[in-house]
């Protein structure tokens, strides 16, 4: 493919996603920058139309979006650090509970092998699974349908359920005493030189973490203040949605029909189990349930930060426990596939 094809697909991919995030957001969908993307990218996919995302523009929105949800970090969140182990605890449990349960829905009420239904069960940590699944054999395909429409599902009914039963502040509304314009530039320099740092210590998502745990650290300590424009974050959040939406392509409708039930199913369960073990965290931390809930779903780093800001919950508690659940898995995962029973033979 030539470059300047390339540059075609690119834009015409970063027009729909730019068209379905404004109607979104001029309609007051909670993230409405990010699931109007997804959703009109996913549709051009499902109609036949290529679409292109390259890692370097998708990197490039992580970046902002790292450094946008770093800079919520306040002394209030540092001072919770040391109510994390309790509900760490309890994240442990429930992927436990996720991996043991979504498996058996999907064996159970969908058809999936052993091994697809446990890979397509894992939660945040799509790019491993998918090598994992490439090793075993497993139905790649289906475990990133699965996957991708939990994904979607997290993204654009979550914040439209709770923004039916409470009041949410718009994004526009949520930025104000924006810092000065040396100290952002200064804090876009630093976030960058942190991504050369996360890729050396293999830290997951980098180009999210890296600017995350750099602005986190100059904000909590209280070295940085202000925030950051939210318009920095708008075209950040409509590249996220587009990169999701463009997970589609060469996705039909009779594929998608068997993924989304199974993914629908697989997400209420999933919810279900963070629920379940969210409520006594959150009671006994005294926490806002909401919050501890989606730092306990099943979901990515970045969309629940995403979901989690635009419900005015602490995103950083979110970003915090998905990304300790992604480095667990990482860590265990490939030993646990002979507990889960991937690569055996069923009987």
């Amino acid at each position: 493919m030539t470059r300047t094809r390339q540059a075609v697909l690119l834009l015409r991919t970063l027009l729909v996603g730019a068209c379905g995030a404004l109607l979104f957001n001029a309609f007051g969908m909670p993230a409405g920058f990010m699931s109007g993307a997804l959703v009109a990218v996913a549709v051009a996919c499902l109609l036949g139309v290529e679409v292109l995302m390259p890692m370097a523009v998708r990197n490039a929105s992580f970046y902002v979006a790292g450094m946008f949800f770093g800079s919520t970090v306040d002394e209030e969140t540092v001072q919770s650090l040391t109510q994390w182990p309790v509900s760490i605890a309890a994240l442990a449990l429930s992927v436990m509970a996720i991996l043991v349960l979504i498996p058996l829905y999907l064996r159970r009420m969908h058809g999936f092998d052993r091994e697809t239904a446990t890979l397509s069960a894992v939660p945040g940590a799509l790019s491993f699974v998918l090598a994992l699944a490439l090793e075993r054999g497993a139905d790649v395909r289906r475990i990133t349908i699965v996957q991708t429409s939990r994904l979607a599902l997290l993204i654009i009914f979550v914040p439209l359920s709770f923004s039916l039963v409470s009041e949410i502040k718009p994004l526009a509304m949520v930025t104000e005493d924006v810092m000065a314009g040396g100290q952002l530039a200064a804090l876009f320099a630093l976030a960058a030189l942190s991504i050369p740092l996360a890729l050396f210590f293999k830290v997951p998502a980098p180009f999210f973490s890296g600017p995350f745990f750099m602005a986190g650290g100059l904000f909590g300590s209280g070295m940085f203040t202000g925030t950051m424009p939210a318009e920095a974050l708008w075209p950040a959040l409509t590249v996220l949605g587009t990169a999701i939406g463009a997970r589609f392509a060469g996705v039909t409708l009779a594929m998608l029909k068997d993924g989304a039930l199974a993914g629908a199913g697989s997400t209420a369960l999933g919810l279900a189990i963070a629920g379940a073990l969210a409520l006594p965290v959150a009671s006994l931390l005294s926490l806002p349930l909401l919050q501890v809930w989606l730092a306990f779903a099943p979901g990515g780093i970045d969309a629940l930060t995403v979901v989690a800001f635009s419900l005015g919950v602490d995103p950083a508690f979110v970003a915090g426990h998905q990304m300790l659940r992604f480095v667990g898995l990482s860590l265990c995962l490939p030993f646990a596939t002979k507990w889960l029973g991937i690569g055996e033979t069923e009987a």
